[in-house]
């Protein structure tokens, strides 16, 4: 696709057809041959920024378009989890705002690429079918953070914690008693990367080597419903939790 517009910007324009006009068009360029540069150039920054147009136009469009519709369609997607949980960490709604951007830089790329289509056979109204094919393809492969983020939520049941990770295929689980300990800092929102106020995270340390930080993805909680549920883990674990600098 990308080499199909780059390949449409850059090559030089096709030759006039045979005959007089051919040879009478040869005699003009031929007497002006600074001008046959320029036109190319002037011909190629035309196609590339009409291109440009194309892609930036769709893709903020597509991106509007898309993040609202993630966001709406999410909660109809999300895994109904593995039972009945006390307390249940799903992804920030601002989440799918972020995995709208793939989906929509797909959709600006595959307009431009039509739009190159389009002018090197403006007989065709419609693309080849395997450009669809394509193009369908590529933007069904953007979307895969979209399925990704839906699915994923920590669960802390009143047996076990399951935690279905972004990266990683099933649900991994873990009961109470393989608590390893408890961590708890105060640190800058997301991590500390972020300037704002400080806010209570915390970590599990497992008996297998694992652990999981509630730092590591942004969750829909807040610093009291982390400080809630750490009260929850203490209780369950029958572990102390420990101060930590830094997690």
């Amino acid at each position: 696709m990308l080499r199909e517009v780059l390949r449409f910007i850059f090559s030089p324009p096709p030759p006039l057809p045979g005959g007089v006009g051919q040879k009478a068009t040869v005699r003009v360029l031929d007497a002006l041959p600074e001008a046959l540069p320029a036109q190319k150039d002037i011909g190629r920054f035309a196609a590339l920024g009409l291109g440009a147009g194309v892609f930036l136009g769709s893709a903020v469009l597509s991106f509007a378009l898309l993040a609202l519709g993630m966001r709406a369609l999410a909660p109809m997607l999300i895994n109904p989890g593995v039972g009945v949980a006390e307390h249940v960490l799903r992804p920030a709604s601002h989440m799918y705002i972020l995995c709208a951007i793939p989906p929509a830089i797909a959709i600006g790329l595959v307009a431009a690429w039509f739009y190159v289509l389009r002018l090197q056979d403006p007989g065709k109204l419609l693309p080849p079918i395997r450009a669809i094919g394509e193009s369908a393809l590529l933007i069904l492969a953007a979307c895969a953070p979209f399925f990704m983020v839906v699915k994923s939520s920590v669960e802390f049941a009143h047996d076990a914690v399951h935690i279905n990770p972004v990266f990683g295929i099933g649900v991994t689980s873990y009961s109470y008693s393989d608590i390893k300990g408890l961590r708890a800092s105060l640190t800058g929102p997301v991590g500390g990367w972020l300037p704002g106020q400080s806010q209570f995270v915390f970590a599990i340390d497992f008996d297998d080597g694992n652990s999981w930080f509630s730092t590591w993805y942004p969750y829909e909680s807040d610093a009291i419903e982390n400080a809630i549920l750490m009260r929850f883990l203490v209780k369950k674990s029958g572990k102390l939790a420990m101060p930590a600098q830094t997690l």
